[in-house]
């Protein structure tokens, strides 16, 4: 298995620095930033499989982060930071990261957390191998899971997934084309109420059908489906 390529964004220079030459003596492409623009910078010459993610960073919050992120992407988050309150937890946990670990923490089992979710993330998502077919009934707006659960599609998101539909499971759609379908110009403000709509159409699937929206960003170019979707009667 190819090892993960991770982005590790840590404030605390000594830590990041001994944590990022762990990992990359270990075999992990691991690349670091010490704050959320640094993080931006790394993400846009090339997006990582897995985010070593601290709260407390200069520039902004961590959560704040992994739900913009989880809105946008599948990549895997891991919460590093030395909030140890149940309450911080739940909200890592549910604002959408894979594990939270709180420091200290040793760098082998940060190690270890990493691997684990990077072999998980294979699982679930095996390049080249979509999940099972889901259906569509384009009359009524209707999203069909594997197991046959509807999902009710407002007409927004039934526009947006419609662009996906026909293409082979991996095809990416242009962001220009989403922004077409929408009725709105390429704009910030675009951009942002395309996540948002993402972010409600995956939190509705996930609710309703009891699976995760095959759905993956891919940086800087669009989205795409790793399945296949067919109509039905």
């Amino acid at each position: 298995m190819k090892p993960p390529s991770v982005i590790v964004v840590e404030d605390d220079d000594d830590f990041r620095h001994s944590l990022v030459g762990y990992l990359s003596e270990q075999g992990i492409d691991v690349r670091a930033a010490p704050d959320a623009a640094g993080l931006a910078a790394h993400w846009d010459q090339r997006p990582a499989d897995i985010l070593i993610l601290d709260v407390g960073l200069p520039d902004d919050d961590g959560f704040a982060i992994t739900a913009r992120f989880r809105a946008i992407s599948t990549v895997g988050i891991i919460m590093l930071t030395a909030l140890n309150q149940e309450a911080n937890r739940i909200k890592g946990i549910e604002g959408g990261a894979d594990s939270y670990l709180v420091k200290p923490v040793s760098l082998r089992e940060v190690l270890a957390t990493v691997r684990r979710l990077h072999q998980r993330l294979q699982v679930s998502q095996p390049p080249g191998e979509p999940v099972e077919a889901w259906g569509i009934d384009p009359l009524n707006w209707i999203l069909v899971s594997p197991e046959g659960r509807p999902v009710r599609l407002t007409g927004t998101e039934f526009r947006f997934l419609s662009l996906l539909l026909g293409c082979p499971p991996g095809d990416v759609v242009g962001y220009d084309d989403f922004f077409r379908a929408l009725g709105r110009g390429a704009c910030e403000a675009t951009a942002h109420s395309l996540e948002s709509v993402i972010a409600r159409l995956r939190r509705k699937v996930l609710k309703e059908s009891g699976r995760p929206l095959p759905l993956r960003a891919t940086h800087g170019k669009g989205y795409s489906l790793q399945a296949k979707v067919t109509k039905v009667p």
